[in-house]
Parts: C-alpha cells; structure tokens; sequence
C-alpha cells in the first residue's frame, strides 16, 4: 500500500497525469490513513471499518460500494468528494470539511447509528434516498431535509434564521432556515412537536410556505422569512455536478 501512495503522490504532483492514480478495489484496510492525500483517488467495494482518516485529504475522491462504518473522519477534507452506496454509521465526522460533496444512497443510520459529531459545512452538499436505517439495510430511506437537520450549526453571519409565530389557538408555529432546507414545525403545549414539513429554497421561494402553517403566517414574517432565504439561495444551492 505505501508504494501505491507514492505513486499517486507523484500522480497528483504531476497535475493528475499518466499512471499512478490509486484505485482501491475489493479491499480491507486496516491500518492508519490518517494524514494520508488521496485527492481523487477511486475507491470501491472496500472496507475501512475503524480506519483512522484524520486529516486526510479525499477531494474529489469517488467513493461506491464501501465501508467506512466506525472510521474516524474527524477534520478530513471531503470538498467535491462523491460518496456512492457507501456506509458512514458510526464513523466520526465532527469538523470534517464538507463542500460540493456528494452522499448518494448511503447508510447513515438512525439516532443510534448516525455519523457521530457534526461536520464543517462549508458550502452545498448534494443528498440523494439516504438511508436511515438502524442496521444499514435499506428499510427506511428518508428525506434530505433529515440530514439538513442533523449537521445544522447555527452559522455566525448574523442572520436570523429562526421565526415564530402563533396561531388563534395558542399553538406556535416555527420555521427554520438551515443549510438547503426551510423547516417548519407545530408545538403544542410544553414544546410538544405534532407536524413537521420539509422545503428546499427553491420550493418555498415558488410556492410559499405549506399547510397549514400558510393560514397563520404573517405577512411580515413571510417578506423577513422571503428575504433570509433569498439572500442565502445563490450561496447554498448545490452545483449539479456534485451529483452527475
């Protein structure tokens, strides 16, 4: 394996040309890639269960049909990164970089098996049927918007992100700006949560908000709520190439 990073070290040195690009394929790794550059490597049908990638650099790296479940991502670079069928339960990803990176029909487990920490979203990320299931079998595949909800750090640009208003009734209704996704949400009582609803950008911005939060949403909450998501929309719409 060392003469394998050599030679896509010495590919990436000349401008990713020639031979030497590392491809893994069909393999167990069980050593230390911590550190490690493997900007644009291919990676498939490969096991890193536990696998240290501290600090690597995976740029551009297309990853199908792999395991990364318990690995340790933490501060890893994984801008344009395309992640393919491939299982991240577990694995740790607090201040991994994430910017153009797609995450296409992998296993992301539910609140027991979930990617642990929070990653540094630094620009759009792509989503596509990830799956939430406890065991990473495909039994329940969820929304986008979940994983939108999951890594939301409040961002510290000073813009309010979060608007409440009530209904006649007393109940609270709430919509949240977060990374690609409006949120919406019914509390009743002592922050008991009885409907959620989930819009891209693009969506809100078409159709207005859902039902039945439309019915009690002030005219000047929607103009501020419009222009939060207006003047955010260019910044965190993904490039389609992330997804191609």
């Amino acid at each position: 394996m060392k003469a394998l990073l050599g030679a896509h070290s010495e590919w990436l040195a000349r401008g990713r040309t020639g031979e030497g690009r590392l491809e893994i394929t069909d393999r167990s790794v069980d050593f230390s890639l911590a550190d490690t550059d493997l900007r644009g490597a291919l990676i498939e049908a490969s096991r890193f269960a536990g696998v240290s990638f501290v600090r690597a650099r995976l740029d551009g790296a297309r990853i199908r049909r792999s395991s990364f479940e318990r690995s340790d991502l933490r501060h890893a670079s994984l801008l344009e990164t395309r992640f393919e069928d491939t299982d991240l339960r577990r694995a740790m990803v607090a201040g991994a970089r994430v910017a153009k990176t797609g995450f296409l029909r992998c296993a992301l487990g539910d609140f027991g098996s979930q990617p642990i920490g929070k990653p540094e979203v630094r620009g759009p990320y792509a989503v596509v049927a990830p799956d939430f299931s406890h065991a990473g079998d495909g039994s329940r595949v969820g929304s986008p918007a979940e994983v939108d909800v999951r890594w939301f750090t409040p961002p510290t640009d000073g813009i309010g992100r979060r608007f409440v208003f009530e209904s006649t009734d007393g109940a609270r209704y709430i919509a949240v700006v977060l990374h690609m996704y409006v949120t919406w949400s019914r509390e009743v009582g002592p922050r008991f949560q009885d409907r959620v609803a989930h819009q891209t950008f693009g969506q809100f911005l078409a159709d207005g908000a859902p039902m039945p939060w439309r019915d009690f949403l002030p005219r000047p909450v929607e103009a501020k709520l419009r222009d939060t998501v207006g003047a955010l929309v260019s910044a965190w719409t993904p490039d389609a190439s992330s997804v191609s």
